[in-house]
């Protein structure tokens, strides 16, 4: 399940008589475009406050996806576009997963509402989502972005990166810079095709990627193995979290876990009963204990 929700921009390169009634115009969405990054540059962002890196951010491909990949319908004529993305957090700190709705921006200056839809899951094999962003840790997939005008320039990444001791009912968030981050985009290929309703998916045959490497799914499998050095906590496709560990194994693999509330300090108050585990600023397990509870290091 996503937890996180952020805001990303998307520049698309369009005539300036698409100024709609309810846009809002913008100077400078063409100079973002022309200062912006790379598709595989590796983005750094840190605290700003203090400087402490957080994480990295990186987009390395965008293409043209099927309309029948959406989970949600795509209007005749409309266009949907699949980022392969990469996020890695260094720490306790967590550069969040693209969710829920962006801002379509286009070179006139005018942005409007657009779509991110889930892939739907006769497409996941071609298309794996990316999962929840893990802190420590790594993960990569599919961003999906449905915007109403089409062949977008460029995609600005805005990550709101939540202070440790933020709860759902105190949100606080960490100043990060930079702020966001500008990925120009090419002209867009086509990616792998859906496969056919009446053809079994063992047996599907898959288009060739766009480019000369696809990068491999990175969702974790229960009980597939696992290397903790690369992050000890993750997702499956299905959305399960899991964790790698021993677990009565000679070797670490995946395991299914309680899903994470976030980053804690040990001894903090918590709901006696509260489902799920926290992570201690140093990594550790924390399960809420007590009556009046508070996060413990367990299970």
């Amino acid at each position: 399940m996503r937890r996180s929700v952020i805001v990303v921009v998307l520049a698309a390169a369009v005539s300036a008589c698409s100024g709609q009634q309810g846009n809002s115009p913008s100077t400078t969405a063409q100079a973002a475009v022309n200062q912006g990054h790379h598709l595989g540059e590796v983005i750094a962002f840190a605290r700003a406050d203090t400087g402490v890196r957080i994480g990295t951010a990186t987009i390395t491909q965008s293409v043209t996806v099927p309309a029948d990949c959406s989970l949600d319908p795509v209007p005749v004529g409309g266009q949907l576009i699949g980022l392969w993305m990469e996020i890695i957090n260094d720490g306790p700190l967590m550069l969040p997963e693209p969710t829920l709705e962006i801002q379509v921006t286009d070179t006139a200056g005018f942005t409007q509402t657009a779509k991110m839809p889930q892939v739907a899951l006769p497409c996941r094999q071609q298309y794996p989502e990316l999962p929840s962003s893990v802190a420590p840790g790594k993960t990569r997939g599919w961003v999906l972005v449905q915007p109403k005008q089409p062949d977008p320039a460029a995609v600005i990444y805005t990550p709101l990166v939540g202070a440790p001791d933020s709860t759902l009912d105190s949100i606080k968030l960490v100043p990060v810079t930079p702020a966001n981050a500008t990925v120009s985009l090419p002209h867009l290929q086509a990616g792998p095709a859906a496969p056919a309703t009446s053809v079994a998916p063992t047996s599907t045959t898959q288009a060739p990627a766009p480019t000369t490497h696809v990068p491999e799914a990175s969702s974790p499998v229960v009980g597939a193995a696992c290397d903790p050095t690369e992050g000890k906590r993750g997702a499956t496709a299905g959305g399960q979290s899991v964790e790698c560990a021993l677990a009565g194994a000679g070797s670490p693999h995946w395991v299914r876990a309680a899903p994470s509330v976030g980053t804690r300090t040990i001894g903090t108050a918590c709901a006696a009963g509260s489902p799920g585990l926290a992570i201690s600023p140093d990594d550790q397990d924390l399960v809420c204990v007590g009556n009046p509870g508070t996060w413990q290091p367990g299970p």
